[in-house]
């Protein structure tokens, strides 16, 4: 089985990816385990080639500018982020819990 060119450079990079959780038009959520932190991760995979115009040119320059700054402890916080073929990839949590498969996060959010 070969990996993915996404999969082969998070591997690089400490990051071995697990099951989809979520997925939209434009970006993927799986789960991976960090080497770094010997902890389960969510990676949010966002492709720039499939997102509009707009997205890419405002709102998503804007979301992780402000993403990697915020520290509360009701919203879950990035710690790593990186760019590699057309696609940003966020860390943006820890978690020792098991995902949930294919779930939306409106519904992990319901259920705070």
């Amino acid at each position: 089985m070969s990996l993915t060119d996404e999969e082969s450079e998070l591997k690089k990079r400490g990051y071995s990816l697990g099951t989809l959780i979520g997925e939209g038009s434009y970006a993927k959520v799986k789960s991976a385990h960090s080497e770094k932190n010997q902890k389960r991760v969510a990676v949010k995979i966002i492709n720039k080639k499939r997102a509009p115009k707009d997205f890419r040119e405002k709102f998503l320059p804007r979301e992780l500018a402000i993403h990697v700054k915020l520290e509360h402890p009701n919203i879950v916080r990035c710690f790593d982020l990186m760019e590699f073929h057309n696609k940003v990839t966020l860390m943006p949590h820890t978690s020792s819990k098991k995902f949930p498969r294919k779930t939306s996060m409106l519904a992990e959010l319901k259920k705070l």
